[in-house]
């Protein structure tokens, strides 16, 4: 019986160091993801309101050659022009934007795990003291008689 207790102390030890291992893979992992995730957000930032100050200056110059239009007909069609390019921009902003929300649950998801390999770890680490307890316990009896 102390056989099988030393041997299942030993195994739990190689359990919890696996585990441990795979914890901080996972955390280096989380890190990167949570590095990439930020990095995409700062420049998702950056391109909407660098967008936003470029629809608000369309919007200025839309309305000046609104006024103009009966003796600018060419300048009006440029506008339209510089709109669609606009509109494009606006999607392609919608995409990173969806891409970034994908970036998010990952980044949760990926937190979740590493909570529940924490936990795993905890629970082990306490089976792992119960186990030297008994160990020693059995030692002790084991030396008594």
């Amino acid at each position: 019986e102390f056989q099988d207790v030393k041997r299942a102390l030993e195994q739990e030890k190689r359990e919890k160091a696996k585990l441990e291992i795979h914890a901080q893979t996972l955390t280096e992992e989380l890190g990167d993801r949570k590095e990439l995730a930020l990095n995409a957000i700062r420049g998702t930032e950056d391109a909407v309101g660098s967008l936003q100050n470029n629809l608000e200056a369309l919007r200025q110059e839309k309305t000046k050659l609104k006024q103009d239009l009966q003796q600018e007909r060419e300048e009006g069609t440029k506008l339209n022009q510089a709109l669609l390019e606009l509109n494009q921009k606006v999607e392609t902003q919608t995409s990173i934007t969806q891409e970034v929300e994908i970036l998010k649950t990952t980044l949760k998801a990926a937190e979740t795990e590493k909570s529940t390999y924490e936990k795993s770890l905890a629970d082990l680490e306490v089976k792992h003291q119960e186990l030297s307890k008994q160990c020693a316990e059995m030692q002790k009896e084991k030396v008594v008689t």
